[in-house]
């Protein structure tokens, strides 16, 4: 099949900076994802585009109440199963002094996650009045919640053209 010309040089200037963008550090990334201002649905890009690479450094930061999109981190390890974030999921939830919202998103990140380490904290925080506690009820009366993951192609085609280049999903 023939390429024409302009699609040639696009498909050329598409892989020189995926090749750039593949040799950046985790620090890199981690400073990138900080900085990003994408939509809701491409907050993550950096850190997919990253890959595994990026969480040991995540496990880190999000430990740090005071870490930039701190929730959009807590989503993407809950989103793509990296079940070494539980024990510090766990802790944020029951660190009373975590901001409320923080605490009640990290719930239902940890039961997307880990059904049965969500469950165990929801049941001991469904009878309180505020906002996990709502969280709590939710969801133990839905159930486990869905995760919806962007591809790695979607999210890294985003993340190397600055959201020029977007891809719609199902």
């Amino acid at each position: 099949m023939l390429v024409p010309n302009g699609e040639r040089l696009f498909i050329l200037i598409i892989v020189v900076i995926g090749f750039c963008a593949c040799t950046k550090s985790s620090d890199t990334y981690l400073q990138e994802f900080y900085r990003w201002n994408g939509t809701e649905q491409t907050a993550a890009d950096p850190l997919i585009a990253a890959g595994d690479d990026i969480v040991p450094k995540l496990l880190v930061e999000i430990a740090n109440p005071e870490m930039p999109n701190r929730m959009t981190a807590i989503y993407f390890l809950s989103d793509y199963g990296h079940r070494d974030a539980i024990p510090v999921l766990e802790r944020i939830i029951l660190n009373e002094q975590e901001h409320e919202a923080h605490r009640s998103g990290t719930l239902h990140a940890l039961a997307k996650l880990d059904w049965i380490s969500g469950q165990r904290l929801a049941e001991r925080y469904e009878d309180r009045s505020d906002q996990i506690g709502n969280t709590a009820r939710n969801l133990l009366t839905s159930g486990i919640p869905s995760t919806r993951k962007r591809s790695y192609r979607a999210a890294y085609l985003s993340f190397i053209t600055n959201g020029a280049i977007q891809i719609e999903e199902p």
